[in-house]
């Protein structure tokens, strides 16, 4: 995948995401049973969990300042995410979300497409799994996937 291909999938996927969450409102943020026990504020402090991860890993071109948290299982990093993130304000929350995803986009542009195929070129790269593939995991995907649960939501709800 290239840059283009790449930032194109995280804009739309992002769009798409952010027509799910601007459906709710904001007085429903903190209603629970978007994902499970989360709210939407919890769902969104998520995602923004997983996109400063790749804005830290694209910056430093390394993984070795991850979080220690990827070292456990989905459920229980995402319950240490949830549980990091739940007594926050809802405007740090989204405040966070909108300048993390901003600082996602600039660190986009500054990788090449050799970078986003090649692992070599970022220190302590996972096994099996090219930069890219990462990327999307964490971000358009990632979108795509939840953007389903709110969408279930506001159904079950109606």
């Amino acid at each position: 995948m290239n840059r283009a291909e790449l930032l194109e999938a995280i804009l739309e996927a992002r769009a798409d995401w952010d027509a799910q969450v601007s459906a709710v409102e904001m007085t429903r943020y903190e209603e629970p049973g978007v994902c499970g026990p989360w709210s939407l504020k919890d769902l969104i402090a998520h995602i923004t969990w997983y996109e400063r991860e790749i804005v830290q890993m694209l910056a430093a071109r390394s993984y070795t300042d991850a979080s220690p948290w990827w070292a456990l299982p989905d459920d229980p990093r995402n319950e240490n995410i949830f549980t990091a993130n739940r007594n926050r304000a809802l405007a740090d929350v989204l405040d966070d979300a909108r300048a993390t995803y901003d600082a996602l986009l600039a660190q986009i542009e500054t990788v090449s497409d050799d970078d986003l195929n090649d692992a070599a070129r970022f220190e302590d790269s996972p096994p099996g799994a090219e930069p890219w593939e990462i990327i999307a995991q964490n971000t358009y995907e990632h979108y795509q996937h939840h953007a389903h649960d709110v969408e279930a939501w506001l159904e079950s709800s109606a």
